[in-house]
């Protein structure tokens, strides 16, 4: 059955994000309106659909063309001027085929079934009318019970979904609404069916308020769209050709995100825009430092890396760390939760357009705007946290958190107690080398862990402190006699099935499980080749690819 999309609106109420995006594209939990209502009604066999647009059309398609239109049918048909819901529907009969068809506002978030308003044509979708206030009953004038937000009995609401035959679209209004129209007249003749669905999941993104309100829905209940995701990060020690090379791989893999390390290589934004045009996944920083750059900067990279990628950015921030930020760049690393608080607060509102006035305790900006106009003013942003009050920061204001070389038990209790609070993104970046020959990639990975532990203070102390004292001190200590030689070899395996993931395909599919089983919403698997970088890629790919 083919749906159609009624995504035309200019969402007034919802500026200063319309001003930039059309509402159909406003993210709720890092998931356009769109897609969230694309994979449900796929969920129901429906694959061909219709989008009724008008305002910022082109920002819809590159989008959707972006995601290979989530593997659909999608035509669209545009209103020069708005059309409302009747006009649009009758626009776009020219490309309905079928005897009847779905139609959905496009401003819609439900878990409705649609498939039981199949066997009635001409129907609507009917939900519980829920008040938006308290219920008060009374005796005479005294309140004897107030009950917050109560469903009222037998009173139901229109849900905006319809089951439409193609005969009666000759009755719809060529400019008009086809609730105040065609349905008033089928109603008074009794030829409107309504489809009454109980306890349904429905919210309607209206005001800033709704956007709020569903997107605390969501994250408290399972999710309507399936978020598993398998994302690759490509290891700061692969050479640029090969990095550009393995990006284009990923239009076969199609992971969800494609990570790019900031080391002391590869510039990140630079990169990012390379890559941008070599694969189709969302690309991400991982991660930039922020002492290197200054929140401005940042944003400014932030903003023109979406727009060059087609809104397709995930912004991940980090601290770092001493030798790095102090050692290779020449700062001083003081004040970590303050300055990464200060400068996600002024990225966000760099990104938001407007002049800005600010005065921290670490930066203070006068006057400064955007020339640019961002095509998203809320681009996701994950935190690189550590130690617990990073970790409790990036709860607080982030979107998303990438975890490293974290214990998996330790991990496990860390995001089941912050989860409870407030659900994010977990990420996790997972050292990964995948090889037929399983010991051949164990080592590899061993020998990649090794480095970390030897140069890394606070991974090592963050490990001896979360059951890995013994091994971090022996490890480290062999560097400090012979360097990196054979420090690898005193990994012991829990160490290495703990905080990685290698081996044969087999065995690192069924270690990617665990770590999913852990909490993680979101692993990303970190390419470490072992012997030639391309068929290693190949390999890694087809490894993972179906973890998706």
């Amino acid at each position: 059955m083919q749906s159609v999309i009624l995504a035309g609106g200019v969402g007034s109420r919802l500026k200063p994000i319309t001003d930039y995006v059309p509402k159909s594209l406003i993210p709720i939990n890092n998931i356009p309106l769109i897609e969230w209502q694309i994979k449900q009604l796929k969920k129901f066999k429906i694959n061909d659909f219709i989008i009724c647009t008008g305002y910022k059309t082109d920002q819809i398609q590159n989008y959707l063309e972006q995601k290979e239109n989530f593997g659909s049918k999608i035509q669209y048909s545009i209103e020069k001027t708005p059309l409302g819901t009747g006009g649009a529907i009758k626009k776009a009969a020219k490309l309905i085929k079928d005897k009847s068809f779905l139609v959905i506002n496009g401003d819609i978030i439900t878990s409705i079934d649609v498939t039981k308003m199949y066997a009635s044509p001409n129907s609507i979708a009917l939900i519980e009318l829920r008040t938006k206030f308290g219920i008060v009953e009374l005796d005479n004038s005294k309140i004897t019970k107030f009950k917050e937000k109560k469903p009222l009995e037998n009173i139901w609401m229109n849900a905006g979904i319809y089951h439409l035959t193609k005969n009666l679209v000759s009755a719809l209004p060529t400019n008009g609404c086809i609730e105040d129209t065609t349905f008033q007249k089928f109603a008074s003749k009794k030829n409107l069916t309504g489809i009454k669905f109980k306890n349904a999941f429905w919210h309607s993104i209206d005001s800033h308020k709704d956007l709020e309100e569903c997107s605390k829905a969501l994250k408290g209940k399972k999710p309507l769209v399936n978020k598993m995701k398998t994302s690759y990060s490509l290891g700061s020690l692969l050479s640029i050709e090969d990095l550009l090379r393995c990006a284009e791989k990923t239009l076969k893999s199609k992971p969800d995100t494609v990570w790019v390390p900031e080391t002391w290589g590869m510039e990140n934004f630079t990169m990012l825009a390379a890559i941008s045009s070599k694969t189709k996944s969302k690309i991400g920083s991982s991660i930039i430092n922020i002492y290197s750059r200054s929140p401005a900067l940042i944003a400014m990279g932030a903003a023109s890396i979406d727009t060059v990628s087609n809104q397709r950015f995930v912004l991940g921030l980090g601290t770092s760390s001493v030798p790095i930020i102090q050692g290779l760049h020449g700062y001083k690393f003081e004040k970590p939760l303050l300055r990464m608080k200060e400068t996600v607060e002024i990225i966000r509102l760099v990104l938001s357009g407007k002049k800005i006035d600010y005065t921290g305790q670490i930066f203070a900006l006068r006057g400064f705007t955007l020339l640019i106009k961002p095509l998203r003013v809320n681009i996701p942003i994950y935190i690189a946290a550590i130690n617990q009050k990073m970790t409790e920061l990036t709860w607080s204001i982030g979107d998303g958190v990438i975890f490293y070389l974290r214990p998996i038990n330790e991990m496990k209790q860390t995001i089941s107690k912050m989860q409870s609070k407030r659900k994010i993104d977990v990420a996790c970046q997972l050292i990964t080398s995948v090889d037929d020959d399983g010991d051949k990639a164990k080592d590899r990975v061993r020998r990649t862990l090794a480095f970390y532990i030897s140069v890394g203070e606070i991974y090592r102390k963050f490990l001896a402190e979360n059951g890995f004292r013994k091994e971090t001190d022996n490890i480290y200590n062999e560097y400090q006699k012979s360097g990196f030689k054979s420090n690898h070899e005193l990994i012991p395996d829990s160490m290495l099935h703990s905080l990685t993931i290698s081996g044969s395909p087999q065995e690192c599919k069924k270690q990617l499980k665990h770590f999913r089983d852990a909490g993680i919403t979101h692993p990303i698997i970190q390419f470490n080749p072992s012997g030639d970088v391309g068929k290693s890629f190949d390999l890694f790919t087809k490894t993972f690819s179906d973890n998706q």
